[in-house]
């Protein structure tokens, strides 16, 4: 496909920031990302992320001898991401300031929130609990040149989040992005705070965020994956892990419920009698069919949702 020079010139850049040290050793020099983007630009048929990521698989393939099972390479799923937000935009603005405010509503004795506020211009990152309309905690974090540059490192995120709009639903928690640009315009955006609403990337930006401000203990709802990352897609499966007491080796079930949570006890079917025992909820994960951690004829699936009341402990 053909793009502007400016828009190549954003994708090279984008290579050029990624980790690509073990391609280099492994033989490849450091001048020929031009002819690899090239290479991609004659592929992609359609602009898709996933498609912009097989096809930068096969290039690192055939040119570096790519191993897919090493992950020195985990940049690649945000490299895809960017570069598909470079080909579907028209138009890039440079960003001054983002703000996130995170509501849940099922805490229905508090008024609670948090609120995040990074400012490129004045390098500082602003975190704000807030418990109701007196009590808040809030913490500033000045840094010079990281504010801006961790504006920048996402910039491409935030240019174009998605188009998924904001479904309402009660006691759901959701987020407010606000993002200013440098030509005084604004775009603001509310999703649901799980998979549903926010992209992929999200995962790695919110780390990222907390990474600077771990060491302070500061963290709320905003940072637990279990809230984020939850929600089965269409062709999901959900699979559980359980265990049957404190020390005990973990096993695969599936289940349908996506009510179901991590340290919750369930009902599974166990051995060729398939005695019921009662086990607890480890990890819950999804996955797609051609990414399923075990065949699925080879799994069994959870019987039904404990009742914590009935449950002697």
């Amino acid at each position: 496909m053909k793009i502007t020079q400016e828009k190549f010139n954003m994708i090279r850049a984008l290579f050029n920031k990624v980790d690509l040290e073990s391609l280099i050793a492994n033989g490849a020099p450091d001048d020929t990302y031009e002819q690899q983007i090239e290479e991609l630009l004659e592929r992609i048929e359609i602009v898709d992320k996933e498609q912009i990521q097989d096809i930068i698989l096969t290039i690192f393939l055939e040119a570096f001898g790519y191993d897919p099972e090493n992950n020195r390479y985990d940049f690649l799923p945000k490299l895809s991401s960017d570069i598909y937000r470079v080909l579907i935009l028209d138009e890039f603005k440079a960003i001054d300031k983002i703000t996130i405010y995170y509501n849940n509503p099922s805490y229905t004795e508090h008024d609670y929130s948090e609120e995040i506020c990074i400012d490129g211009k004045k390098e500082e990152i602003t975190y704000t609990r807030a418990w109701d309309s007196v009590r808040k905690l809030s913490n500033l974090f000045y840094i010079p040149h990281f504010a801006s540059s961790f504006i920048d490192e996402y910039s491409l995120l935030f240019q174009y989040f998605g188009e998924d709009d904001f479904i309402y639903k009660d006691n759901e928690p959701y987020v407010e992005i606000n993002v200013f640009f440098d030509d005084n315009t604004a775009n603001r955006m509310v999703r649901m705070y799980n998979r549903h609403g926010i992209p992929q990337e999200w995962m790695e930006f919110i780390d990222d965020l907390g990474t600077l401000m771990y060491s302070f203990g500061m963290f709320g709802d905003l940072f637990r994956e279990e809230i984020y990352n939850r929600g089965v897609l269409d062709g999901e499966y959900i699979f559980l892990s359980v265990v049957f007491n404190h020390y005990g080796k973990e096993y695969y079930y599936l289940t349908t419920d996506d009510r179901i949570e991590v340290g919750d006890m369930v009902i599974v079917p166990v051995g060729d009698e398939m005695e019921e025992k009662i086990c607890r909820v480890t990890k819950k994960e999804y996955f797609k069919p051609n990414h399923v951690p075990m065949p699925i004829d080879k799994v069994k699936s959870i019987i039904a949702l404990c009742d914590r009341n009935d449950i002697d402990m």
